[in-house]
């Protein structure tokens, strides 16, 4: 039990409320929130809301929703957020602070089937000769700790032993499971009875696309709720467009066979899907030579054969009528493959799927990618019938001047990517002081179609980063520049003077990174969201420049054609809008307490010369740009002191 808290109808104010944490600080836009989403809840509206960071959006929501539940204008409410790590601080911080103010409910979290520990298959891997001596040992480990979600297994565990006792929606199959229970199950039983289930976007989409799947058997895993909030919501159509599409891979292949052979003892059969993915891989490799990577426009290059397509039936036919446990669920599996090569094959509905080629890295088998394009489509049965709430630090991109000098900010393009019709739209005010707190600045240096420009850009980076004595954020678009820019400053500041993204676990970088300022921290685009670090080590973000999505990436290129072929343009209603809000994301970085100081740096001079680039230039905080670059220092300290 976590306290009675102070109901939403005792009369009290919210700072009130509040005190029950002590702590505290009243935040002007948490009370905001509250109140927002509370009216959502009441009379099953839809809403989205932008909260920048420092809001304290997290309290205001959950309380909002507690007192809701409490009073029974809803019965249940699912909280979706973007990863794993954030629904592990909502249920260990955040709820229990929430039921503090406001009363107990009933929560519970649900992540993935691949997140929990899988008896039958622990049991296995224990006497498997397979499986090595290290694995076996810290498989026992695992068991003994006695814990079900291996997700928060103290020191993690190894992609081996997850791999190894863990379930997947490919191979479990509850109904022929020898063991009594299933932690997944259980997990998941749990979760229906409960008031609030917190669950990640992976999951949320899965359930969107359970509910339209003849095929599924987890149709509607999340059960029936009347209320549902997403946190991260910028990050949801891309994960549904992901979790709507599929991949072909060697691993899904070789797994497969393994468990033909393993199930049914069928050489024949097993060395038939090997033989499959010979063929698979040879058409994806033949692709990605003639594509280069990019969008598949006519289908692979194939000599009209279908044995790869018997035998998959063949495996088929045989797992269904066999007994084991896994059998019914390979069975699935076989069909998966089949309907999804056949997809690829020929191209199947090139108007809603994108098709490509690709591989991890030279000497890598090639295989196929597809995505769903239309995310809205997708999404849509979420909303109905419901109420909603969709909040992140970034949803808007720019939209009309006003008067005034100033410009909107506009959810339209993100509520069309959504599919979410006639919603209300917020944008709550910052706690912090962005015009005394922050600076701007863009060096004199071509553009970065430019020959010159990455010289100049790295030239530029080194100074910056000088001035900033080695308190950098630096934020990069691509895998190149960043070995780039790891390379320029090394060679200036030593091998151990910069932390570069993929050296160590990000975790630890950043937590290196903030503990211990002086050292710039160099990344790519996972390093744009989901890092908080006030204080001084990222007094100056750097972003190398504005984070078009490259013309040819498949995704990119598909939904420009599409708004094309609808009348509208490819910059305006995609190109541009991604890049507004990517920007805002990793200019975000920059201040993050409201004693934060500092300057976010754009080495691309189009922000300046360009039309669009007033676009995203109102679309960001305001603040005064600085001339100079040796003003970085002037203003991020005086005499050698940092300004308050």
């Amino acid at each position: 039990m976590t306290g009675n808290g102070i109901g939403a109808g005792t009369g009290a104010t919210w700072t009130d409320r509040l005190r029950v944490l002590g702590t505290m600080e009243h935040r002007p836009g948490q009370e905001v929130y509250h109140e927002e989403v509370a009216r959502v809840l009441a009379t099953r509206g839809r809403i989205a809301l932008e909260g920048p960071t420092g809001t304290g959006k997290t309290l205001g929501y959950l309380v909002a929703a507690i007192d809701a539940l409490r009073a029974g204008r809803v019965q249940r409410v699912v909280l979706s957020t973007a990863g794993k790590s954030l629904q592990d601080q909502l249920v260990m911080k955040d709820i229990p602070n929430a039921c503090r103010i406001a009363g107990d409910i009933s929560w519970s979290v649900l992540k993935g089937r691949s997140n929990y520990l899988c008896q039958a298959r622990a049991d296995e891997a224990l006497t498997s000769q397979t499986i090595s001596k290290r694995d076996r040992a810290d498989i026992q480990r695992l068991v003994d700790w006695g814990g079900s979600d291996i997700s928060i297994y103290p020191g993690g565990c190894s992609r081996s032993v997850t791999a190894a006792v863990c379930g997947s929606s490919k191979e479990c199959d509850i109904q022929r499971c020898r063991k009594t229970s299933c932690a997944h199950a259980a997990a998941r039983c749990h979760a229906l009875a409960a008031n609030l289930v917190v669950v990640n976007h992976h999951l949320l989409a899965h359930h969107a696309r359970s509910l339209v799947s003849s095929t599924s058997e987890d149709a509607g895993i999340l059960g029936d709720f009347d209320a549902i909030i997403v946190d991260e919501a910028h990050a949801l159509t891309n994960t549904t467009r992901s979790v709507f599409g599929f991949e072909l891979t060697e691993h899904r292949f070789m797994h497969l066979a393994l468990r033909v052979d393993r199930l049914i003892g069928d050489v024949a059969l097993a060395g038939g899907i090997r033989r499959a993915w010979n063929t698979i891989v040879r058409w994806a490799r033949d692709v990605g030579e003639r594509d280069g990577g990019r969008r598949m426009l006519k289908p692979p290059p194939h000599d009209g054969t279908t044995s790869w397509k018997t035998a998959l039936i063949e495996a088929q036919t045989a797992l269904e009528t066999c007994n084991l446990p896994g059998a019914h669920a390979a069975a699935k599996e076989c069909w998966d493959l089949l309907n999804s090569s056949m997809s690829v094959s020929c191209l199947r509905d090139p108007s809603n799927y994108v098709y490509w080629a690709e591989r991890e890295g030279p000497g890598r088998p090639w295989h196929f990618e597809c995505r769903y394009l239309d995310a809205a489509n997708a999404l849509r049965p979420l909303w109905a019938d419901r109420s909603v709430v969709l909040t992140s630090a970034t949803l808007a991109t720019a939209g009309d001047l006003q008067s005034d000098g100033r410009m909107d900010l506009d959810f339209s393009w993100f509520l069309g990517d959504c599919g979410l019709d006639l919603a209300d739209a917020v944008v709550v005010e910052s706690p912090f002081d962005f015009a005394r707190q922050s600076r701007w600045f863009v060096p004199d240096i071509p553009e970065p179609n430019d020959a010159l420009w990455r010289d100049r850009a790295m030239d530029a980076l080194v100074r910056i980063v000088q001035e900033a004595q080695g308190r950098a954020l630096v934020l990069l678009t691509s895998t190149a520049v960043m070995d780039l820019a790891a390379k320029t400053l090394r060679n200036c500041l030593g091998q151990d003077g910069v932390l570069v993204q993929g050296d160590r676990p990000t975790g630890e970088l950043v937590e290196d990174f903030r503990d211990h300022p002086g050292r710039p921290l160099v990344g790519t685009m996972s390093l744009w969201t989901g890092i908080d670090v006030p204080g001084e080590a990222a007094s100056v973000v750097v972003i190398d420049r504005i984070p078009f999505s490259p013309p040819d990436e498949p995704v990119h290129a598909a939904l420009s054609d599409l708004a094309q072929a609808s009348g509208g343009s490819a910059f305006r209603d995609v190109a541009l809008p991604r890049a507004i809000l990517t920007t805002r994301q990793g200019v975000g970085r920059l201040i993050r307490s409201r004693t934060d100081r500092g300057v976010w740096v754009l080495l691309d001079p189009r922000v300046r010369t360009k039309n669009y680039g007033r676009d995203i230039l109102m679309a960001l905080p305001a603040c005064a740009r600085l001339d100079q670059v040796e003003d970085i220092s002037s203003f991020l300290w005086k005499n050698g002191r940092r300004e308050p």
